[in-house]
This record gives C-alpha cells, structure tokens and sequence, in this order.
C-alpha cells in the first residue's frame, strides 16, 4: 500500500508546475463538545495509526460535518490542512479518485502514520457562526520531523466518518507526579536501551535488570515483582502464631518430641526401630486414614471440590497424589537429584536415631518404591490430555470401579465419618488418574509392610522438616541445592509468614471470623505457645473444614481460597470467576495515579488473561454458570485445535538456553494461549474502545457517531492520564504499554528451578510470556516498526487462536 501511494503520488506531482505550490485538502467529522478544549490546550499536533482520508472538495467535507450542532453533545468540525505538493519529506499521500467507487469525491488518502502541526492553537481555534462549525487549521508535518516526534502517541483516539480509521491526539507534557517518577525509575533500571526490541524484546525490557540482579541464595527464582511477604501486615493478625513460628528456643527444645510422639501413634518408622518394629499391627487403611485427619493424602488424594457437573454443589474427587520429586523423569536415572534425595533420607533418619545405625538398604527400599510408583505417574501434559479419562461414579458403586483390594469406600467413608459427615450410596465421585490409582494398589500389594510404613512415614516427617530445630532443616539444604537450585535456607520470618499468609490470611482476620464463625469455631483458632502443636492443629482444622464442604451449597458469591496478600489472580471454570487478589493491585501492576498505557500493559493484560481462560482449551468445556458441558459446535472445536497447535508447536519450539531445554508447548498451551489473548484485549480496550468511556458506534457510509463524555470526563479530572514519564519521553504510549508487560515478567532462574517449570509447569518461563505474545501480535510490529520476521525471532505465520 506505501508503494502504491508513493507511485500514484509521483505521477499526480508532475499536474503541479509550481515548486511551491499549496494545496488545501478538507475533513468533515463530528466530535464530542468536550473533545475541542482539550484539542486547543493539551495538543500539539495531530497522528493517525490508519490510512487518512481527505478530499479537496470542502463542501463534500461538510456534508460530513452534519448540519452543525446536531446535538448539544456533538460538535461540527472541519479540518483544513495545507500541504506542500512537492515536498518529498512527506509520508506518501495520493489523488485516488480514479480508484474509487465514488470519483467525485476527489478523495486524498495519506499513509498511515502521517501526522499534522496544528497552526491554530489555543484562543486562535475558530468557530463559525455562519456554518456553526469548529474550523481546525493544519499542516503536515514533514517526515523528517516525524521521525523525531514518531514515538508521541495517543491520549485519546477518534474514528473517521467514511473509513472508520483512528485519529491520535498528541500530548508531549511529562508527568512529574510522585508515583510517575517513581514508575520511571523503575522502568529505566530495567530496560537495555541497547538491544533492539524486534530482535528480543525480553532483553529490552528487562537486559539492564537480568544484568544487575541475582538469585539469592535462599531462592530459586527472583523477579522485580513484589513478593507476597514482604510486607508482614498480613500475619498481624495471627501474631501469636507467627511469634511461636519465630521462636527458635521453643522450636529446639519440643518440637522434635512432638513429631516424634505421632510417628508413634502413626505406627512408628521402621527404620529407626529396626528389628523391634512390629509389622503384625500394620494396617494401610488405618494408617492412612490417621494421617488424613492432618490433610495428608499418601499415594491416593481425595478431598471434596466443586461438581463440574452441577456447580452449585460439591462432590467428591478421588485422584493420584503428589510425589516427592513431582515428575517420573525425575526418577528415569541416576542423577544428582536423586543421589541428594536418598542421602536426605539417609541424613534424617541417622539424625532422629540419636547414635543407631540406620540401615541403608532401607533407604534404597523408600526410594525403590516411589521410583516404582513414579513409572504410573501421570504428568501434568497427561492430566491435560486425558481429562476424558475421568470416570463419575457413586460412593455405592467405588469398590467395583476401582477393582482393587484396597478398600476405597471404607477409607472415604471413614475419613467423612471423622467430621461427623455421614456418606450415601448415590453421593457423587469424580475419579481421575485410575490408572495410576489401580497400578499403585497393585505395587502396595507385592510390597512388605515394613516398606509401606517406612515410605508413608518418611514423607510425614519430610513435609514436617521446615519445623523442627534448626540442625534438622540444615539437612535439606544439599537436596535443595540439587534439587530447587537454592544455596541457603529461607529467612525464619519469610518462612513463618509465607505459612501464615498461605493457611490463615482468611480464617483470622477480624472481618471473617465476625461474619463467619460462631463461639465455638472461633475457640479452634486459638494457639498456644508451641509452634508444632499450632501446626498440627491448624492442618486438622482446615482438613475438617474441607470434608464439611460435602454437604454445603456453593456459594459463588464467596471469596476463594487465595489470600488476599497474593501477588497473582486466578479464573475458576466451576465459578466461572476472575479473582483479583489486593496483592496484586500494586505497582507495577496497577496503580490509581499512573498513566493508563502503564496499568493497560500491566493489570489490563492480566485481566485479559483471566478471560482468555474461559474460552482456552479448559475453559471453553464449562458453560456460563460453571457446568461442564460441551457447548462449541464441533466445527469451532476444529478450528480451535487447529489454531491451538500454532501455539503449541511455537513455543515447543523456544529454548531455555540456560539448560538447553524446549519447552513443552502441549502443556503451557492454556497458559500461552491466555497470555496471547489477554494482551490484545488490553491492548485494544486501551488504544481503541477505551474502557473508561461508555461508547456508542454508528459507522455508515454518512456519519459516525462517537459518544465518549463519560471518557472525556474522566480526561479531564485526570490531567496526567497519559502524560509522558522522565527519561522515557522517546517512547510513544503504545510502546510504553508493551515495556511495562514485557517488565512485569522480568525473572531469573536457577537451572534447577528452570527445568522442574519444564518438566511440570503449566506457566512458560517469564522470558518466553514476553516474546511469544508479542511475536504474534501485530501490533507490537507497528509500535516498534519491526520487520516481517524480525520480531522475537519469531516464525510466521504469526499465531493466533
């Protein structure tokens, strides 16, 4: 299209002898009576991101301006722009009244990009009386000049009359409020004005903060982002919990005793009993069942959820555990994980048996076993693909289904019966992972009684390490140098107050026990001073609450389970909800006071990411009230697999250079995609349908109505809307959205902690959630004026589902 113009210009020239010669080209529009103010003060000059159509016929012009007045909301204007026909510094424009349907019209069309220097301003912006319309005089600015002013974007954007194409009002002031200089120096300590943004755009967004940041010891992973306790107001409210979690002296001196104490009640662990261990008194059903009062779930997981059938009740979901190294491919060979993982054990057991010789053949059993279970394990790409794999059946009808020798319904029924929650034949159960259910129970059958118990305990005493003294959790470190990629253990305080934050942020802060819980619910709550015992008590109470769950409407209109302290946000298909904790709604994500393009490409875009969730590959098998049914024909379900396999095979196709891994695109799909769709709806509800404003569109052949008061209202009362920040000036507001998104997934990883994300992440690494969205998006292309393939590397055609 440039070279057409450019080639339709040069003939047109040759009409014009004079070097110098000026012609007058016109636009008719209506604008809202709020937009001209705003034009006269806070405009130096006018862009269009379209291609912009004029004529040189002024009475065409104003047939389109209306009859002047048309309403007390609209306003007549008429542009009149002056162009220099021989000045070659323009952007093409063109005569194309032979290429239209309506030659009359003796239509001008400019390139896009285009922009014009207004030559009124201020009181000099002229209304007429006579034809009782606003006149607008302009000039085109020459390319060279727009080059210099390229980066000045959108405060507010209007639509064409005949075209339907956008025009840029442009502000060059700088915001210089408190919170504006304190976003540009976060973002300048970030970006690497060096590296080109259509060649990796993760590097230039966040190379000068990869450059001077490291991963602390205690951490796998680090991020600009604020973390969710690094402000401890949120364990304020569970002091007492958090002091005995912090206080080391009573952690030394009892908390050994207690886990000790259960083990015993648990059975004991063979392993520190040696030969005087009695298997005779082994029973796996009632093992389990002991250890589910803590919320524990040993090699089956149950617990109540949400029907995906019938979303205003629960059901009841038997499913695979979890295993100590999460994935099967951790267990395939012999590596330094798995060489750590068996000295872990070997190191705990010799320490709790205080001189005794621990038998090592029998931490090779523990192992050998989860290694055994591991080879059924089903991975989180296969939980994805075979969903259609889970079977709804009845409390009646368990044992048949299951065709085991572990008794299923006697371990449910007892387990409910703990919380006073009696169980009917007809009551619903979701099982998923059977497979792996009934290949587990037939390895528990072919394995020794001393072994079930010793694996069963360890894992207790293995999630219980974080609180026992301190010369216990120095025993992980090793492990979790190999395994987490971390060099030292955690704070004491972010530990505590990560654990508080996650258990009780809800169920002690003031407002929730005052609505919520009757006298005697609020005696649970109350600690005493030793924190193991608080612990202990505290697992009970939310397992009990769990199990209570059964026989409870659902309650769409309750908060969930995330603590509002979170830096995160969440959609639940069975709710269909987006959930927007307070932790998030910070900078860099949002803030009340920061120009929109920053909280767009931020808050906006994971907003949009939540509702790209509910038409993703999960999201789009649950109906509008939380149901699961199929509700896309199967045509859109083709289409939909057949665009989702772009995304899959595009990012299956990035490498983790650190480790020189790919990633798995068929198990981040529904994440990629989310993040795909969540910058476009953002970026388009900023830049084009601008959310603050109620609009109504009429695009004819005629007219175009544009009503944005509620938009320009809010312009108004917010002068720094979309001012410029300090030392960013060069950068137009479109592509300071697209900065702040690529800034918000600034991250480094460990090489341990990059491959477990491979391996059993459902999320992309932060490096490919900035590359891939914008890679496909043709917009960040304009914005930065990337070439065909050159942006991020990517591989075209670009995807979109």
């Amino acid at each position: 299209m440039y070279r057409q113009l450019k080639d339709i210009y040069e003939l047109d020239k040759k009409r014009y002898t004079n070097e110098n010669q000026v012609v007058m080209v016109y636009r008719g529009q209506l604008m809202s009576r709020h937009e001209i103010p705003i034009l006269r003060i806070n405009t130096d000059h006018i862009g269009n991101n379209a291609f912009f159509s004029t004529t040189m016929n002024r009475s065409l012009a104003l047939f389109y301006t209306g009859p002047g007045e048309l309403t007390h909301e609209l306003q007549s204007v008429l542009f009149e722009i002056e162009l220099n026909v021989h000045d070659e510094s323009y952007l093409p424009f063109a005569d194309i009244s032979h290429l239209s349907s309506f030659p009359n019209e003796s239509e001008i069309l400019f390139m896009i990009g285009t922009q014009f220097m207004l030559s009124t301003v201020n009181d000099q912006l002229d209304y007429d009386n006579t034809e009782r319309i606003w006149k607008i005089k302009l000039k085109v600015r020459p390319n060279d000049r727009i080059q210099d002013f390229k980066n000045l974007e959108s405060s507010t954007q209007r639509k064409t009359l005949k075209n339907c194409v956008n025009i840029i009002l442009i502000q060059t002031e700088e915001c210089d409020t408190p919170y504006c200089i304190k976003a540009a120096n976060y973002l300048l300590e970030s970006i690497d004005k060096t590296a080109d943004p259509c060649d990796n755009f993760f590097q230039f967004a966040c190379g000068t903060w990869l450059k001077k940041n490291r991963i602390p010891d205690d951490d796998m992973l680090t991020s600009p982002i604020p973390a969710d306790l690094n402000n401890l107001q949120s364990v304020i409210n569970a002091r007492r919990f958090y002091e005995t979690c912090i206080n080391e002296t009573v952690i030394e001196s009892e908390s050994i005793n207690v886990i000790l104490s259960i083990v015993n009640d648990l059975g004991g662990w063979p392993i520190l009993q040696g030969s005087s261990w009695n298997e005779t008194s082994f029973n796996l059903t009632n093992l389990l069942i002991r250890l589910r009062e803590y919320g524990y779930n040993m090699i089956y997981g149950f617990g109540t959820s949400n029907d995906d059938k019938n979303s205003s009740t629960n059901f009841i979901r038997v499913y695979q555990s979890d295993i100590a190294l999460a994935q099967r491919s951790n267990y395939l060979n012999e590596t330094k994980v798995t060489r750590s993982y068996r000295q872990f054990i070997q190191d705990v057991a010799s320490a709790l048996a205080v001189g005794r010789i621990v038998n090592s053949s029998e931490v090779d059993d523990i192992y050998n076993f989860e290694k055994l279970i591991s080879t059924f394990h089903w991975t989180p790409a296969e939980q994805h693909a075979r969903q259609n794999e889970t079977i709804r059946t009845t409390v009646g009808n368990l044992s048949q289904t299951f065709n085991t020798s572990f008794g299923f319904t006697n371990y449910i029924q007892h387990i409910y019966s703990l919380s006073n929650i009696p169980l009917y034949d007809n009551d619903i159960v979701s099982v998923s992972e059977l497979e792996f259910l009934r290949n587990a129970s037939s390895i528990i059958d072919s394995s020794s009684r001393r072994v079930l118990q010793n694996y069963i305990i360890w894992r207790f005493i293995m999630s219980r390490i974080t609180d026992m003294p301190k010369r216990y959790r120095a025993l992980k470190d090793p492990f979790d140098e190999a395994y987490r990629g971390t060099f030292a253990q955690r704070p004491r305080s972010i530990t505590c107050g990560s654990y508080i934050n996650s258990n009780m942020s809800f169920a002690l802060s003031k407002i929730y026990i005052k609505q919520y819980f009757d006298e005697s619910a609020k005696q649970q709550y109350i600690f005493n001073e030793s924190y193991i015992s608080n612990v202990l008590k505290l697992l009970k109470i939310k397992a009990n609450e769990n199990l209570r769950m059964l026989r409870e409407l659902v309650d769409r209109k309750a908060w969930g389970a995330s603590p509002p302290t979170i830096v995160n946000a969440f959609y639940s298909p069975p709710r269909n909800q987006i959930i927007f904790p307070a932790g998030i709604l910070q900078m860099p994500f949002f803030n009340k006071d920061a120009p929109k393009y920053l909280n767009y490409g931020a808050i906006g875009v994971v907003i949009g990411h939540e509702i790209t969730h509910g038409f993703d590959d999960s999201g789009r098998q649950y109906d509008k009230d939380g149901n699961r049914i199929s509700w896309w024909t199967d045509d859109t379900i083709k289409k939909f697999n057949e665009r989702k396999q772009c995304i899959i095979d595009q990012y299956s196709n990035y490498v983790v250079t650190q480790i020189n891994r790919t990633l798995n695109g068929f198990q981040t799909q529904g994440e990629n995609i989310a993040d795909n769709g969540g910058i476009k709806e953002s970026f388009y509800v900023s830049f084009i349908l601008n959310l603050f404003g109620k609009t109504e569109l009429l695009c004819a052949y005629t007219y175009m109505y544009i009503y944005l008061q509620a938009y320009q209202n809010w312009i108004r009362t917010h002068p720094n809307e979309d001012k410029k920040l300090s030392g960013l000036s060069e950068y137009s507001a479109e592509q300071m959205f697209f900065i702040n998104y690529g800034q918000i997934w600034c991250s480094k990883m460990t090489d341990a902690n990059a491959l477990n994300r491979i391996l059993t992440g459902v999320h992309s690494p932060g490096e490919f959630r900035v590359r891939g969205p914008t890679s496909n998006f043709d917009e960040f292309d304009r914005a930065f004026q990337c070439s065909p393939g050159q942006n991020n590397k990517s591989q075209n055609p670009k995807c979109a589902v």
